[in-house]
């Protein structure tokens, strides 16, 4: 375990002071499971979220899923969001409006995230859902800048 890895990536991302310092060090962070398994825990009942920092500038977060827990379809409102997984796997699926604000959300496309995979968004319009993968549980990094706060979720018409 590094225990500096985190308290590292801490730091860098209170020193960032745009939007691009932040997906730079997003794209540098050296933060392993090891690094931050005193903070992960799984929830029963769905993906749960693990506060790693908080400033009014930006949230870090870890969430862990166990197989099948997912999302709902949201986007990240004015937050930018960036994604890495670090343990087992992610299936995301992207949504767009098919025609203007205000009409149904229709499938853009789906891919599996693999360890070391990132997905970023930075724009209201932006839509997916993510789903834990793997039978032995997934973990993923999630930076939100500003902190997650005025997202909205949609369901989707069965």
């Amino acid at each position: 375990m590094n225990e500096d890895a985190l308290a590292s990536m801490i730091a860098t991302l209170r020193s960032c002071r745009s939007r691009a310092d932040y997906l730079a060090a997003m794209a540098h962070c050296h933060i392993g499971v090891r690094d931050i398994a005193a903070f992960c825990q799984y929830g029963e009942d769905g993906y749960r979220r693990n506060a790693l920092d908080l400033t009014e500038d930006h949230e870090l977060v870890a969430i862990c899923w166990r197989d099948g827990q997912a999302s709902p379809v949201h986007n990240h409102g004015s937050s930018q969001c960036c994604v890495r997984v670090l343990q087992g796997a992610l299936e995301e699926c992207r949504y767009v409006r098919a025609d203007g604000a205000r009409a149904p959300l229709c499938e853009a496309g789906s891919s599996r995230l693999e360890p070391s995979a990132e997905t970023a968004f930075d724009s209201a319009e932006d839509f997916h859902r993510l789903t834990g993968a793997h039978p032995d549980g997934s973990i993923s990094l999630h930076l939100y800048v500003p902190p997650l706060a005025d997202y909205e979720t949609v369901e989707l018409p069965s």
